[in-house]
């Protein structure tokens, strides 16, 4: 009944509230227009421009006076009254302009930044308001911060500005992140006062250099890396060696330039989300993964003529004696099947020792790895729906549960012959071991925005890691039917984005993953014989 109400009974409040700052006991009136019957009142106020509000206890409800003790409140600069009245047909409100109470001692200022909302996209020239306001009328100092990894590090981007309540703050020198957020710092001199964006998506264009080499010369991580252009106008050739550091349980990475000068030092922008700092018009996206984690794209037979494939994931097994949990080693594998029975699998958390017709190789340790064999055919060669439990060795070498994997297809499926070598690839945590050659030649590396190729093109989604919508891209040459599918890590299909014709062109599709819990999961392009997949990381 109140909120389908008029607002028909003439509420109004008779005191000035004007820019003279009040303190002590304020005699607070207003005036309603008299009905018969009891129209209750109620009497608040804010100190926060009316984004929250707390009652004045009032002696009646039908009172239309109250001494309001501001000693009570703290000072500030952003307060304002209201007063309701309202019964079952008839309502009645009246708010107060703003208005300042100061009482003696200082007080910190009044700060908040405006008009942002968590996951706005920030580009190019980004318009900046605030309010800052100070209850004793000091002169304020205020200071623009920006972080780009959620606030965990700042860094000031403009140590002085003008209290005018706007700022045209130019992003094309910041680097591009999906966790990015602002921060407004306010000082009368003694006391601070911090105002904290939410997260924000800071995302100016840039030119991605899809033909930047990087090249491992030491180590076994497989970070994911993307280099950037700041802007086409100066670009250079570049030679250059990334190396990781590890301190604390913290990882970082720094770049030198051939001749051996540091370009960049203990960067922290390792989750994919965020570019590097600039160096030589250059700017790195590198994504570490936390985690091993098998990467289906570049997984698969390197000889063979069957179109078997093998479904990589880590599966716990319940023996005997308890539940063994399976651990993520990070090493890459070979399955390489040999002419006729050359390896023989393991005893182990039930399953019989069998001769078999392929080995499992450590393709980063260049060793053998102990392996349990099952199959429902028995017939001792690796065949459809065969699976195998890699085993390794802990730190007390005991016997380690790894990856599992199991080879699926068509009925009509040949087997693997002798010769063919299944790889699997395991993207591997960097660590201080790893350096990385990272060399441009331009201008043939350049993608415009918008140009076409001359074959279908995969991108890595953006953001990733993301939570929970995350865009993906690619280019078609020509019109041609389109599948994009979204897989988990069972390889089970759960979100199909694209099936149908589509017209040559760049295409951008947005997944909300909003139902989906954390992890990992694929998609996959497949577009006439072209056929594309990549890994991207939910995080909630």
């Amino acid at each position: 009944k109140m909120q389908s109400a008029k607002n028909d009974l003439g509420v109004a409040f008779t005191t000035t509230f004007s820019g003279t700052p009040v303190s002590g006991t304020l005699p607070v009136q207003w005036t309603r227009s008299a009905l018969s019957g009891l129209r209750t009142n109620r009497l608040f106020y804010s100190s926060n421009d009316g984004v929250s509000w707390s009652a004045v206890p009032l002696g009646s409800g039908t009172d239309s006076s109250v001494q309001w003790n501001t000693s009570l409140v703290q000072d500030g600069t952003r307060y304002r009254m209201k007063v309701t009245a309202g019964g079952d047909t008839l309502f009645g409100i009246a708010v107060s302009p703003m208005f300042t109470v100061n009482n003696p001692g200082n007080s910190a200022p009044d700060l908040v930044l405006n008009g942002l909302s968590a996951g706005d996209t920030v580009t190019g020239t980004f318009p900046l308001s605030w309010y800052a306001g100070d209850a004793e009328g000091d002169a304020l100092s205020l200071t623009l911060s920006a972080s780009f990894d959620n606030g965990n590090s700042w860094t000031d981007i403009v140590p002085s500005l003008p209290n005018n309540g706007t700022y045209l703050l130019s992003t094309l020198s910041l680097p591009n992140s999906s966790s990015f957020r602002l921060r407004l710092t306010c000082s009368d001199g003694s006391l601070t006062t911090t105002s904290v964006s939410p997260s924000l998506i800071l995302n100016n264009e840039r030119l991605w250099l899809r033909n930047a080499g990087f090249t491992r010369i030491s180590g076994s991580g497989d970070p994911e890396m993307t280099a950037y252009a700041a802007n086409r106008d100066s670009l250079r050739q570049g030679n250059f060696r990334i190396t990781f550091q590890v301190a604390g349980g913290k990882k970082t990475y720094s770049v030198f330039r051939a001749n051996g000068v540091k370009v960049v030092s203990n960067a922290t922008a390792l989750d994919g989300r965020t570019e590097g700092p600039l160096f030589d018009n250059f700017r790195l996206r590198i994504t570490d993964f936390v985690v091993p984690t098998p990467d289906p794209a570049q997984s698969g037979w390197r000889s063979s003529a069957t179109p078997l494939t093998a479904e990589v994931k880590l599966i716990d097994i319940n023996s005997e004696s308890g539940l063994v949990t399976a651990h993520p080693y990070p090493a890459d594998y070979e399955v390489r099947v040999g002419p006729g029975l050359v390896d023989t699998s393991l005893a182990l958390y039930g399953a019989a020792a069998s001769p078999v017709n392929f080995t499992v190789w450590n393709k980063t340790e260049n060793r053998r790895s102990g392996f349990v064999f099952i199959e429902l055919d028995g017939n001792g060669v690796l065949s459809r729906n065969d699976e195998i439990y890699i085993i390794e060795k802990d730190s007390a070498a005991q016997p380690l549960l790894t990856w599992h994997l199991q080879f699926v297809g068509n009925e009509t499926d040949p087997n693997p012959l002798a010769g063919n070598n299944y790889f699997v690839k395991i993207r591997k945590p960097v660590t201080a071991a790893d350096t990385i050659l990272f060399v441009f030649a331009p201008p043939s590396s350049v993608k415009e925005i918008g140009s076409v190729p001359d074959r279908p093109e995969l991108s890595q989604n953006y953001p990733n890691p993301f939570n929970p919508v995350t865009s993906i891209s690619f280019i078609l040459p020509s019109r041609a039917p389109v599948t994009l599918t979204i897989y988990d890590i069972l390889g089970r299909t759960i979100h199909s984005m694209a099936d149908g014709m589509m017209e040559a062109g760049v295409h951008t599709l947005q997944w909300n993953a909003a139902r989906f819990p954390s992890g990992v999961y694929f998609y996959r392009l497949r577009t006439g014989a072209f056929q594309q997949t990549r890994t991207m990381l939910l995080t909630k």
